[in-house]
């Protein structure tokens, strides 16, 4: 391993890790340099987003966003063979969204997907 790379596999709490600078303290690219914390003293709220209902109140939350980081959770990196398995989202630090979709159902998967158009295409630019 790297010098100054985490383990993946390290129990948590092994190693201090920078998360979110203080005072808005950040060194070169703009990589917070704040004093080093744990993960378990950083407070974080991921939630669930598992039924139709919680992903209509998730996306009128998300239309009503200036920013908000989007990510896909795939089965691996290679674009012609990668699944999706869900979508995260994330506008407030420390708070999170993970909605799950099927992995064997392309038909449910793609009605998912389709729910979040809104929050895909701006409307204006």
């Amino acid at each position: 391993m790297a010098a100054g790379q985490a383990s993946l596999f390290a129990n948590p709490g092994d190693e201090a890790v920078a998360i979110g600078a203080e005072e808005g303290e950040t060194g070169s690219y703009g990589a917070p340099s704040g004093p080093r914390k744990r993960l378990e003293d950083v407070p974080y709220q991921y939630h669930l987003i598992d039924t139709p209902e919680l992903r209509k109140m998730l996306l009128g939350f998300l239309l009503q966003q200036n920013e908000v980081s989007f990510d896909t959770e795939t089965t691996g990196l290679d674009i012609m063979t990668a699944r999706l398995v869900g979508l995260s989202f994330c506008w407030l630090p420390g708070e999170a969204y993970y909605v799950p979709v099927p992995t064997e159902d392309h038909e449910a998967v793609q009605a998912i997907v389709d729910e979040f158009c809104p929050f895909s295409r701006p409307s204006t630019f």
